[in-house]
């Protein structure tokens, strides 16, 4: 690799890393009593899924930040976009999940 090749990719991945800084909070969180834990983490290996990924999920919907999505992907669906950017197997398998509960 050349110097100017090295360079460029040390700056990019600075970059990249400044960046994710800036996007994304990070919350901890802590005293979680262990049936919610354990059902976290039932549900997020049942769908293949991290506890992070599966309490950022929880949390959009219980503040109902979900139905943002939802209704942007119906209207994706309706214009025949390509390119959907929403988990589809995700919201469909929350709601086979809330309905068997």
């Amino acid at each position: 690799m050349t110097a100017d090749a090295e360079r460029f990719r040390t700056v990019a991945a600075n970059w990249l890393h400044s960046a994710s800084i800036f996007v994304m909070a990070t919350l901890h969180l802590r005293n979680v009593p262990p049936e919610l834990d354990a059902a976290l983490a039932s549900e997020a290996k049942a769908r293949g899924i991290s506890k992070n990924r599966r309490a950022i999920e929880a949390l959009r919907r219980g503040l109902s930040l979900d139905q943002v999505e939802r209704s942007e992907l119906i209207s994706q669906i309706r214009r025949g976009r390509r390119g959907i950017s929403v988990d589809v197997a995700g919201l469909i398998a929350e709601e086979r999940s809330e309905r068997a509960n």
